[in-house]
C-alpha cells in the first residue's frame, strides 16, 4: 500500500458505491443509479508500467430500485425496494459461472467462458480450459496474456505445451528475477517493446541492463548515449562499432569521428582497428596523401590492402601499388604499374611474382614498345612462324598422308574390281564373317583401307 492514485477511466459521476470482489482482489465494480461498470485492478503487469493497471472490461444496465450489496467470485447481490435479496453472475462473469455450475459445457460455452476469464485476469482457470479445447489459438492468446501479466510460470508452461522452446528457455531465466521492473523489462524486450524495455531496465536495481539490450540490437547512436553515464569505459569500443556502422552505411564524415572517439582505449587491437578506420574515411573523404600516410605509419598489411583498393576504385594507381606492394601484394602492385606503364616501377616486382600470367603481360608490353630483348627475357619473345604446340608438324602430317594413300596391290585390284562391275563393297560385318586369319609366316605388309573387298576363304 502506498499514497499513490490511478486514474480509473469512464469513471461514472454519479457512481454511488464502489464494492470490490470478496474472492478476487483484481476485480471491483462501480455503480450508480442505472448502470454497473467492473473493473479490474492489475498492480503488477506490463501495462500497469505504461499507467494502465485499471482497466473497464464492461458496462451493463442496473436493474430498477435494485441497491448492490456485495460481490463475491463474480456473484453480485442485491437489494430490492421491498427488501428482497437475490444474487446474480455479473455480465462479465456468466459464462464463467456456467461451466463452473455444471462443470463442464459445451465448445462455445467454453470458449466464452476462457474469454472472460482473460478479461477479469484469471489465467489459471483460463489454462483449465484451454486444455479441455486443445486450440493452439487459445493457447497463444493465453501465453501473450501471461506475458503481460508477468505471470513467468504460467507463461513458461503455456509455451511448452505450444512447443516453442526459445520462450521457454527465455522464461526459465526470468524465474528468479525478483525486481519487479526489471522483469517487465525483460517480459518487454521478448514482446519486441525496445523503447518500453529500456525505460523499465533504467528504473530497475540493473541498469546496465538496458546498455546490453542496445548493444545486443546494434543500436549504437543509442547505446552510445548510454554508455557515457552507465559505462564510460565502454565508450571506445560502441564508437568503434558505431563507426562501422556508418561506414557502411557511406557516412564516412561522422564515421571518421566515431573512428577517432575509440582511439581514446588502452586495448591495442582496438587502436589498431581505429587507426585503419580513421585512414579509410581520409581517403574517402578526399585526403589522399593524409590517408597513406596514416595507412603506411600503422604497420597493418590489411589496413594497407583496404586503403590500397579504396585508391583504386578512386583511380590513384601510384599510391594504390604503393599500399598493395606494403600490404604483401605485390602482384596487384604490378598489375597497376603495367597497366599505367610504370615499368620502372613495375620491374622490381617481377622477381618477387611467381605467376606466368604478369610475366606475359610484362613481356608483350615491352614487346609492344619494340623492346624485345626485355621482352625475351621475360620469357615471351614473339615466334612468328612457329606453329601452334598442340598441332602436329608439317612432317608428320605429310608421312600419315603417305601412309594412308599406300593400298597393296590385291586391295587396288580388288578395290578397282569393284569400281568396274558395279557392284558395291561387301559390309564389314558381313566380310568379317568371310575373313580367314593369315598365317604368321605370310604377314602382311599393309593394311586394307576400310573399303578394300576381303579375300574369300577358297582363296586362302
Amino acid at each position: 500500500m502506498n499514497d499513490s492514485a490511478l486514474p480509473i477511466p469512464s469513471f461514472s459521476p454519479s457512481a454511488t458505491k464502489v464494492l470490490w470482489d470478496a474472492a478476487d482482489g483484481r476485480v471491483f465494480v462501480v455503480a450508480d443509479a442505472r448502470t454497473l461498470s467492473v473493473y479490474t485492478y492489475a498492480p503488477h503487469s506490463l501495462d500497469a508500467f505504461q499507467g494502465a493497471a485499471v482497466a473497464l472490461v464492461a458496462t451493463s444496465k442496473l436493474d430498477g430500485g435494485a441497491t448492490p450489496v456485495l460481490v463475491h467470485d463474480g456473484m453480485l447481490t442485491s437489494q430490492s425496494a421491498n427488501g428482497s435479496v437475490s444474487t446474480a453472475p455479473l455480465e462479465t462473469h456468466a459464462a464463467i459461472a456456467a461451466v463452473a455450475a455444471r462443470g463442464a459445457g459445451s465448445k462455445e460455452t467454453l470458449a466464452a467462458a476462457f474469454t472472460q476469464c482473460l478479461a477479469v485476469l484469471r489465467g489459471k482457470r483460463a489454462w483449465e480450459i484451454a486444455l479441455k479445447l486443445e486450440q493452439r489459438d487459445l493457447l497463444a492468446q493465453l501465453g501473450h496474456f501471461a506475458l503481460h501479466q508477468l505471470d513467468v510460470p504460467l507463461a513458461t508452461r503455456v509455451y511448452r505445451e505450444l512447443g516453442d522452446a526459445g520462450m521457454v528457455m527465455a522464461m526459465q531465466k526470468l524465474e528468479g528475477v525478483d525486481d519487479a521492473a526489471l522483469l517487465a523489462g525483460h517480459v518487454a524486450l521478448v514482446c519486441g517493446y525496445h523503447d518500453l524495455a529500456q525505460e523499465l531496465f533504467l528504473a530497475s536495481s540493473h541498469p546496465i541492463s538496458a546498455l546490453e539490450m542496445r548493444r545486443d540490437l546494434l543500436d549504437w547512436e543509442v547505446a552510445l548515449k548510454l554508455a557515457q553515464t552507465l559505462a564510460p569505459d565502454q565508450v571506445p569500443s560502441i564508437s568503434r562499432e558505431f563507426a562501422m556502422q556508418l561506414e557502411f552505411r557511406e557516412e564516412y564524415e561522422p564515421a571518421l569521428a566515431m573512428f577517432n572517439n575509440g582511439l581514446a582505449t588502452r586495448d591495442d587491437a582496438q587502436a589498431k582497428a581505429c587507426r585503419a578506420g580513421v585512414a579509410r574515411m581520409t581517403l574517402r573523404l578526399g585526403d589522399v596523401s593524409r590517408g597513406v600516410q596514416i595507412a603506411m605509419e600503422g604497420d597493418d598489411p590489411q589496413c594497407c590492402r583496404d586503403c590500397a583498393a579504396i585508391l583504386e576504385g578512386l583511380k590513384q594507381s601510384a599510391d594504390a601499388a604503393r599500399l598493395y606492394e606494403e600490404g604483401g601484394q605485390p602482384e596487384k602492385a604490378a598489375a597497376l604499374h603495367i597497366r599505367s606503364k610504370n615499368w620502372a616501377a613495375a620491374a622490381p616486382l617481377m622477381a618477387r611474382i611467381s605467376g606466368s600470367k604478369l610475366h606475359s603481360e610484362f613481356g608483350a608490353a615491352k614487346e609492344a614498345e619494340g623492346r624485345y630483348d626485355e621482352a625475351a627475357a621475360m620469357g615471351s619473345r614473339p615466334k612468328p612462324h612457329t606453329s601452334h604446340p598442340t598441332s602436329p608438324s608439317a612432317g608428320t602430317t605429310r608421312r600419315r598422308r603417305r601412309t594412308r594413300r599406300r593400298p597393296t596391290s590385291t586391295t587396288s585390284r580388288g578395290s578397282a574390281s569393284s569400281i568396274s562391275t558395279g557392284r558395291s563393297a561387301p559390309s564389314r560385318s558381313s566380310a568379317s564373317r568371310g575373313r580367314v586369319r593369315a598365317p604368321s609366316s605370310a604377314p602382311s605388309t599393309a593394311r586394307p583401307s576400310a573399303t578394300t573387298t576381303p579375300r574369300s576363304s577358297s582363296s586362302c
